[in-house]
């Protein structure tokens, strides 16, 4: 009589997952009885660190995308949304949609690698009115919204609606709003080209970034030559500078507490864009599970287990330390590697 298979379950399809899983498939590559599926929101790893270049058209989308099944090729692979997690039953339900039935899939060892969502700090009228940098969506999504700021601000005779027009928000220092800030600043001033009645000085493209300094946590001579280079090509960099509202018209921005700025208290920019790039926090599933977390991510120990749940795994973005341990990486690729 056969021995019933291993199944090990990898939840997310984000670098963490798909290297988790092409590990896995490497060391039992061997071994029958062991059982390896992969579920993700979609059927490709998506390299997140170049959706602005997509944003800006330097690359084209299929340039960052690697289907799943040419990754882990021994895998079994779900394309789905995970609607419960059940660590005490060991079995993780899939969501069902009109053209096919939910699914329960168990387990005898779970990975948990949902990675993080945009983080909008309780702002519903930015979340609702901003643009994000998450997915090819959103990528494509922010160079149509360019293109359109500039057809309409072509033609525009009211100068104060054309400024709104064409002044871009992007709101957080770290690598992903300096990026995206100057692709934005490269492709707008390459198409002007085109638009013979913009003319450079009317680009507008400001980075809000609440603490003292862009690109926090790395070398200060990287960072102060990053700055230099930005306001060179024509960024304006606000810092100690707080985003309080955005109603899709107008930025509301504040000084921080700690803030040595010469802006006013409360100060209104005007534009039509803004993009949030201000931080990311754990996804909703995580935070409302059984598992014990904190700041939204979930607790794990040495091996990368969460306590009291024996083969039950969390990696990458879902997941902290536990503060007895005392190790705390800032969540770079270096590190992962």
């Amino acid at each position: 009589m056969m021995e019933p298979k291993k199944r090990i379950l990898i939840l997310g399809g984000g670098f963490a997952g798909v290297d988790c899983t092409k590990k896995l498939e490497k060391y039992f590559q061997n071994r029958d009885e062991i059982e390896i599926t992969l579920v993700s929101d979609d059927n490709f790893l998506l390299f997140t660190p170049m959706l602005p270049q997509v944003a800006s058209g330097i690359i084209t989308p299929r340039h960052i995308v690697v289907p799943l099944r040419t990754l882990c090729k021994k895998s079994r692979i779900y394309e789905s949304v995970i609607r419960d997690i059940d660590p005490v039953n060991k079995h993780v339900t899939l969501e069902g949609t009109p053209e096919k039935r939910g699914v329960r899939i168990h387990y005898d060892y779970l990975v948990i690698a949902l990675g993080s969502e945009t983080n909008f700090f309780g702002l519903q009228n930015v979340e609702k009115y901003s643009f994000t940098m998450k997915t090819l969506a959103d990528a494509l999504s922010l160079r149509n919204r360019l293109i359109d700021m500039l057809e309409q601000a072509e033609n525009e005779t009211r100068e104060e609606l054309k400024r709104r027009l064409l002044t871009f928000v992007i709101v957080g220092g770290g690598f992903a709003g300096v990026e995206t800030a100057g692709e934005i600043n490269d492709f707008l001033y390459d198409a002007l080209n085109y638009y013979h009645n913009i003319k450079r000085e009317d680009i507008n493209v400001i980075i809000i970034e609440a603490l003292s300094s862009i690109l926090p946590g790395f070398n200060k001579k990287l960072v102060e030559f990053a700055h230099s280079k930005l306001e060179k090509n024509g960024i304006k960099i606000l810092l100690d500078t707080i985003v309080s509202d955005f109603d899709g018209k107008n930025v509301i921005v504040k000084k921080s507490a700690k803030s040595t700025s010469t802006i006013k208290s409360k100060t209104i920019i005007p534009s039509y864009t803004l993009l949030w790039a201000a931080g990311v926090t754990p996804v909703e599933i995580i935070k409302k599970s059984v598992f014990k977390t904190m700041k939204g991510q979930v607790i794990v120990n040495e091996f990368l287990e969460i306590p009291n749940f024996l083969g039950v795994f969390a990696i990458g973005d879902c997941s902290r330390f536990d503060e007895s341990i005392n190790k705390s990486y800032p969540p770079t690729a270096q590190l992962a590697e």
